[in-house]
């Protein structure tokens, strides 16, 4: 491992946590195994990282700091609570696709999310299971339990034919700072930098064309196809 590699993972670690550090190392696993996009389609985010840090370059990332989304919430009216029971509700599916989520398990997620989002906010605010269960049943009318919220729930907008709740609110906050921070990083590479590479999804331009549009003027073919 050489030193830009090193530095780019301690840089992701203190930045991001444990999560990262998953992700780097399902990374250099890709990296080694003659990576297969098709097959692993969900993570190929961070195979160019991995690939652009082992080759020297600088690599940004697009996901704002949690203090940066914390400060759009709060903008909005909504308290560190708020964020927290947020991140809660946006793990449940997650969790529920590795198999039954218990009430121990459940207590475990509450716990790992409120201590991560403290250690990147460098807070200390106590939210328990009994204060997020207190949350859900004043700010959520639907689902009734909050171990039922699926994927469609986190989205930030509601499904057709279905109300709107809190959690769909906050998804578009959520979003929004993403935006924010993903245009703003992008001018910032292009500023620092002659040539910049950007890894992209695609609908995020629904939310940031006119935006990117403004600093990089509109985008010209440079291939025949």
């Amino acid at each position: 491992m050489n030193a830009n590699e090193r530095e780019f993972i301690a840089d992701r670690i203190r930045r991001y946590g444990f999560r990262t550090q998953c992700r780097i190392r399902f990374s250099r696993r890709c990296a080694a195994a003659n990576y297969n996009l098709a097959g692993r389609a969900r993570d190929e985010n961070a195979f160019p990282a991995y690939s652009a840090a082992a080759a020297g370059a600088q690599v940004y990332t697009g996901e704002p700091s949690a203090s940066a989304s914390l400060a759009i919430f709060r903008a909005h009216g909504y308290s560190i609570q708020d964020f927290f029971a947020f991140w809660i509700l946006n793990n449940i599916p997650q969790e529920k696709r590795r198999g039954t989520l218990t009430e121990d398990k459940f207590r475990q997620l509450v716990d790992r999310v409120v201590g991560y989002e403290n250690q990147l906010l460098g807070t200390a605010t106590g939210f328990t299971t009994a204060d997020f269960a207190a949350w859900y049943a004043k700010n959520m009318q639907t689902p009734h339990a909050f171990l039922d919220i699926a994927q469609e729930d986190t989205s930030p907008n509601s499904s057709p034919g279905s109300s709107k709740t809190l959690l769909h609110t906050l998804s578009a906050l959520s979003t929004t700072a993403r935006d924010e921070n993903i245009v703003a990083t992008i001018k910032t590479a292009i500023e620092n930098h002659s040539r910049v590479l950007v890894v992209y999804g695609a609908s995020h331009l629904d939310f940031e064309w006119e935006e990117l549009v403004q600093f990089m003027g509109m985008p010209k073919k440079t291939k025949p196809f």
